[in-house]
């Protein structure tokens, strides 16, 4: 009985660990936008023309600004977050509603954080 449920359970984190590693939503937002998904009843997110979810993951710290619009393309949107940043915006909710957001923020030209998460509102 014991090796059976030792089993079960190696088996169940095995599936979570390959999951993660082939889903690009799950490596963006981790299980907790996996979970929200299902809880959800629906969710209304607008991609800026050319972004793709695997492309937002190679977004790394350091990058140009020139990279990060080679890689994704024009955002959406651009702000001013805080002072001394720009804000790049590559989802929206035309509702207002529930929407996977993905930003990336860069000082100086340089990208200083790579945001996703499943936004609740």
């Amino acid at each position: 009985m014991f090796k059976t449920i030792l089993a079960l359970i190696g088996s169940i984190i095995f599936s979570l660990w390959l999951l993660k590693y082939t889903s690009p939503n799950l490596r963006i937002e981790g299980y907790s936008g996996m979970i929200w998904e299902c809880l959800v009843p629906s969710e209304d997110t607008e991609y800026a023309p050319g972004y793709s979810h695997k492309r937002f993951l190679w977004i790394k710290e350091g990058m140009t600004e020139k990279e990060v619009i080679s890689i994704l393309g024009e955002p959406l949107v651009r702000w001013q977050p805080k002072e001394g940043y720009v804000g790049f915006q590559y989802t929206n909710s035309p509702s207002s509603t529930h929407y996977r957001l993905r930003q990336v923020y860069l000082s100086e030209g340089i990208v200083k954080e790579v945001i996703g998460y499943f936004y609740l509102d």
